[in-house]
C-alpha cells in the first residue's frame, strides 16, 4: 500500500538536531497503525481499487505478525515498506538523512555503526556469507582471544569502508528501523548470517547490555561493541523469538522455552526469575552441510572410522554421538542416518525439531516427534531406552535427540524397536571407557580416536 494512498506523516522540517532512532520507529509505527485502522470504503474508490488495497492491508497485517520469526521473505517485505515510507512519506533526502541517528556526525563514528556498514557492504557481495568472509578476510579471530574488538572494526573500516550512496543509506537505515521496530535489535542482521549461532544477555554485570555473542566454528565470540541498551529491549527480542507458530507465552511460572524459528533455527529463551535476566540463544541449523560419511571423515586411514560407523548402523548397534558444543555432532548424526538399512522405519525424538531428516532423505519412512512431558511419562515412541538415557543424565550432560529404527509400527503392546542412535553434549571424562562415537575423529597409529576414549582397530588395516 503506497504512502500517498494513506497520507504522509509530519516531516522534520527545519530540524537541525539529530533525528533519533526512537523518533523514526514511532513515525513508522504511526504510519502502519494509520493504514490498518483506516476504513477504505470511505475513500469511495471503485471496487477493483478497494479490493486491491484490502488485500495489501491484510498482507501487511499478516507480515507484521510474522516479523522477527526468521522468515526472510517477511523481513524483506517490511524493510521495503519502511524504505518506501522514508522516501515517499517523509520525503527523506540526502540532507535529511545526514541528521538521522545512524548517519549523523556523532552516530557515524560509533564502532557498532561502522560494523553495520561493513556487514552491509559485504552482504551486497557475499549474501549470508558476509560475516564469515569479514572474519576470515581480515583475520578477526586469528588469535586465541574469543572477542572481536572495536579497534579491529575501526581498522577494517579504515581499510575497506566507504561512503554509501544515498539509495544504500536509505536501505541500511530502513534495516535498522525494522530491527528496532519488529526485528531483533542489535543482532537482527547477524542472525541471518551463515554462522553457528547468536546469543544475548549472557555476560556482563547487572545493568550493562553489551552482551551479544556469536557462535562461530565451535568458538563462542563476544562482540562488545554491540549493545542491547536496556532490559526492555532484551525482553522485546526474547519474546519475538518465541512467536513462531505460537508455542505459548513465556511467563514467571514457565520461565524458559525451547522452540524453533521459521528457518529451523533452534531457540532457547529464559526470563527472570528462572534466569537472572532475559537471555536467548539461537542455534543456526540451516547451514548444516549435506555430506556423506566419506566426505565428512577425511585424512589418513579415513576409511577405518567410515567403515566402523557404517557397521554400527547396519549392525543395529545402540550408538551415542558425543562431543563439545559445535564440534559437529548434528552433522555426523545426519550423515550416519543415511547408512541405516532402507527396510527400517525411522522414528526421531527431539526436544525441538532440528534434524528435519525428511527433507534430506525424502524416500525414507521417517517421522519426527517433539519431546513433551506427557510423551516421556507414557513411554513416548515405544522408547523406554531413550527415557533411561534422559533420566540418568548428569548435571554436565544434556540430552539432545534420539532416533529409533523399527521393523514395525509404534505400539506399546508390541515392542519392535531395533536400536537407537542419539547424541548429547557430554564433555566430562565419565565416557572415556564407553563405546560412544564422537564427532571429533582422527586416526593415528592404528587406532580410531573417540574424544577421550578410543576403539582400537588392530594394525590400522581396517580390520576390527
Amino acid at each position: 500500500m503506497s504512502v500517498e494512498e494513506t497520507g504522509s506523516l509530519e516531516l522534520f522540517e527545519g530540524k537541525q538536531q539529530e533525528i533519533t532512532r526512537q523518533e523514526l520507529v514511532e513515525r513508522v509505527s504511526e504510519h502502519v497503525n494509520r493504514i490498518l485502522r483506516r476504513n477504505l470504503y470511505e475513500l469511495k474508490l471503485d471496487e477493483k481499487q478497494t479490493f486491491r488495497l484490502l488485500r495489501q492491508k491484510e498482507e501487511l497485517r499478516r507480515y507484521l505478525k510474522e516479523a522477527g520469526t526468521g522468515n526472510l521473505q517477511v523481513k524483506e517485505y517490511l524493510i521495503s515498506f519502511i524504505q518506501e515510507f522514508l522516501l515517499n512519506g517523509m520525503k527523506m533526502d540526502e540532507e535529511m538523512i545526514k541528521h538521522t541517528f545512524f548517519f549523523s556526525e556523532k552516530g557515524s563514528r560509533q564502532a557498532a555503526v561502522r560494523f553495520d556498514i561493513l556487514l552491509f557492504l559485504y552482504k551486497e557481495q557475499y549474501g549470508s556469507g558476509a560475516m564469515e568472509k569479514l572474519i576470515e578476510e581480515h583475520g578477526l579471530l586469528s588469535g586465541t582471544e574469543n572477542v572481536i574488538t572495536e579497534e579491529q572494526i575501526e581498522h577494517v573500516y579504515g581499510v575497506c569502508g566507504r561512503k554509501l550512496k544515498f539509495i544504500e543509506q536509505i536501505e541500511l537505515l530502513s534495516r535498522k528501523i525494522y530491527a528496532y521496530y519488529k526485528g531483533l535489535g542489535a543482532i537482527d542482521e547477524l542472525r541471518d548470517m551463515k554462522i553457528d549461532g547468536v546469543s544475548g544477555g549472557v555476560s556482563g554485570k547487572e545493568g550493562t547490555y553489551h552482551s551479544a555473542w556469536i557462535f562461530y566454528h565451535g568458538r563462542s565470540v563476544w562482540l562488545p561493541f554491540l549493545d542491547f541498551e536496556r532490559e526492555e529491549e532484551m525482553e522485546r527480542i526474547s519474546r519475538n523469538l518465541c512467536r513462531y507458530h505460537q508455542p505459548g507465552e513465556i511467563s514467571r511460572k514457565k520461565g524458559y522455552l525451547v522452540h524453533e524459528m521459521a528457518d529451523h533455527a533452534r531457540v532457547v529463551v529464559a526470563r527472570p526469575d528462572f534466569a537472572e535476566n532475559w537471555m536467548f540463544f539461537i542455534r543456526k541449523l540451516d547451514n548444516i552441510p549435506e555430506v556423506s560419511l566419506q566426505q565428512l571423515v577425511t585424512g589418513g586411514h579415513a576409511e577405518i572410522p567410515v567403515e566402523l560407523l557404517k557397521w554400527l548402523m547396519k549392525g543395529c548397534q545402540v550408538t551415542a554421538v558425543t562431543g563439545m558444543q559445535g564440534c559437529g555432532k548434528t552433522t555426523l548424526l545426519t550423515a550416519m542416518v543415511g547408512e541405516i538399512p532402507e527396510e527400517y522405519t525411522i522414528r526421531v525424538l527431539e526436544l525441538a525439531f532440528e534434524l528435519h531428516l525428511r527433507e534430506r532423505y525424502q524416500n525414507r519412512n521417517i517421522v519426527t516427534f517433539r519431546e513433551t512431558a506427557g510423551m516421556m511419562e507414557h513411554g513416548g515412541i515405544g522408547g523406554r531406552r531413550l527415557w533411561k538415557y534422559r533420566k540418568n543424565r548428569r548435571s554436565r550432560e544434556h540430552y539432545r535427540r534420539g532416533c529409533q529404527c523399527k521393523s514395525g509400527v509404534m505400539d506399546d503392546r508390541e515392542r519392535t524397536d531395533r536400536f537407537s542412535v542419539y547424541d548429547f553434549y557430554a564433555p566430562c571424562k565419565k565416557y572415556e571407557k564407553s563405546s560412544a562415537v564422537t564427532s571429533e575423529q582422527s586416526v593415528e597409529g592404528g587406532q580410531f580416536s573417540v574424544g577421550e576414549s578410543c576403539i582400537r582397530t588392530g594394525d590400522g588395516s581396517g580390520t576390527f
